[in-house]
Order: C-alpha cells, then sequence, then structure tokens
C-alpha cells in the first residue's frame, strides 16, 4: 500500500512540474519584446493623432487652455488647424503651440519634429536630421478654410496641407 501512494505522488509531481515547463514556455514565446525606437515611433503617431482630432477646447494642457480662455485661439479646430493657422500669421506662436504638444515625446537621445508642407514647424533633436541614418516620416493631412482676397473682396478658399511628424534615427 505504501509502493502505491508513491508512485501516486511520484506521477502527480512528474505531472505537475511536465504541466508548468509547458505553461511557462509558451508564455515566453508569446510575449513580444518591443524596442525603445518601436516605442518612440508608435508615441509619435499616437500624438500625430491626437494633433489632427483633438480640438483646442478639449485638451488640459495649461498653455493651451490659457490661449482659449485669452480668445487668442479658435475654439473648435484641431490641434494642428490652429497650429497651422498660427504658422501663416505668427511662427512663434506656432512653435510653441507644437512644442507645448511634442513636450511629452523629448525623450532624451531622440529626435523628432513637426513639420507643415515641408515647413519646419518645431523639433527636438539630438542631432540634426541633415545626419541622420533613417528617417520615419509620419504623415497626415488637414483640410481647412482660409481666406483669399480677389479684386478687394475676402473669398473663402479650401486648403489642405501636408502634416507630417518626422522620427529619425542616427
Amino acid at each position: 500500500m505504501k509502493r502505491a501512494y508513491f508512485f501516486v505522488i511520484d506521477a502527480l509531481i512528474a505531472l505537475l512540474i511536465i504541466v508548468s515547463v509547458i505553461a511557462f514556455s509558451t508564455t515566453t514565446r508569446t510575449r513580444k519584446e518591443i524596442s525603445y525606437t518601436e516605442l518612440f515611433i508608435f508615441l509619435a503617431k499616437d500624438s500625430l493623432n491626437v494633433l489632427t482630432e483633438l480640438k483646442t477646447f478639449e485638451t488640459n494642457n495649461s498653455y493651451v487652455q490659457g490661449l482659449v480662455q485669452s480668445n487668442n485661439i479658435t475654439k473648435n479646430i484641431s490641434l494642428i488647424r490652429q497650429i497651422s493657422l498660427f504658422l501663416e500669421t505668427d511662427k512663434n506662436k506656432a512653435k510653441e503651440l507644437c512644442e507645448e504638444m511634442l513636450k511629452p515625446l523629448n525623450i532624451t537621445g531622440k529626435n523628432i519634429g513637426l513639420w507643415i508642407n515641408d515647413e519646419l514647424v518645431c523639433s527636438f533633436n539630438k542631432t540634426s536630421i541633415d545626419k541622420a541614418k533613417t528617417i520615419i516620416p509620419l504623415k497626415s493631412f488637414v483640410s481647412g478654410t482660409g481666406n483669399e482676397t480677389i479684386h478687394n473682396v475676402n473669398v473663402p478658399k479650401l486648403e489642405t496641407k501636408i502634416v507630417e511628424i518626422r522620427v529619425w534615427l542616427e
């Protein structure tokens, strides 16, 4: 009888070891390692989505809220549209707003910048984009209206701009 208990316990211990090894090996094989660069690119894509989708009055950024309260920006347009409007009238305000929105991505040692129609608005960079080995562009389009003066009459016009966040690696 004692031998039977010994063999049953021995079989249960062996089964427990086999199940543990299988469970451990499947969890380690399915886990994907994400590199720092992939994470940074994901954050840049997310930032581009935020800039194109989030309205100026929806953000909780204190700088933007101050501009909204002082009526220095349009409340019901996307952040990227507001940056593009500032780019036409006041490049310093465009740069300040851009820097405020990209500040969370200012990760030491990484390079990121925002371009609108191939014009640099702002960037955080360790190395010049001219010296980059790899440039990863993340593009979107922004449409909106502007005004054009024809024969002393303001005529609305539809504008489409290419917005690009570029991440570059050394």
